[in-house]
């Protein structure tokens, strides 16, 4: 979603799990691949990726991590570094829950071959 590719579900649609189908139709996922801008590399670090993209009309930014390597990774980001000067929130697009209030660094953990997508947020009243 983060790379603005078109989306393909390679399975048989009539035989679709709820589960699947819930993250298919997840809102806050599809308008990262529909809306978002300026999306980048932010980095790539042995196993670790990270790319950021803009959220338009706003301040708030989205981050995809991914986790290239056979084990868990704690991911550091650097917040001023993506552009947050004071306190942001942060939201988990898949779950939509609210990994509260940060500052200067966020180290949110990636589990192998897996990947995680959020919302970084100047907007701090609760959703």
């Amino acid at each position: 979603c983060i790379a603005r590719s078109p989306l393909m579900y390679g399975g048989d649609l009539s035989m679709i799990r709820p589960f699947e189908l819930q993250l298919l139709q997840n809102r806050s996922v599809l308008s990262v691949n529909q809306n978002s801008s300026n999306n980048r590399q932010l980095f790539r670090n042995n196993e670790q990726v990270a790319w950021i993209a803009d959220v338009p009309g706003t301040n708030d930014k989205y981050l995809a991590l991914f986790n290239l390597g056979e084990n868990g990774k704690l991911f550091e980001i650097n917040l001023k570094q993506v552009g947050f000067n004071g306190k942001c929130r942060i939201t988990d697009l898949w779950t939509g829950d609210s990994l509260g209030e940060f500052e200067s660094s966020v180290r949110p953990e990636v589990l192998p071959h897996g990947a995680r997508l959020f919302r970084i947020s100047t907007n701090l009243s609760t959703e």
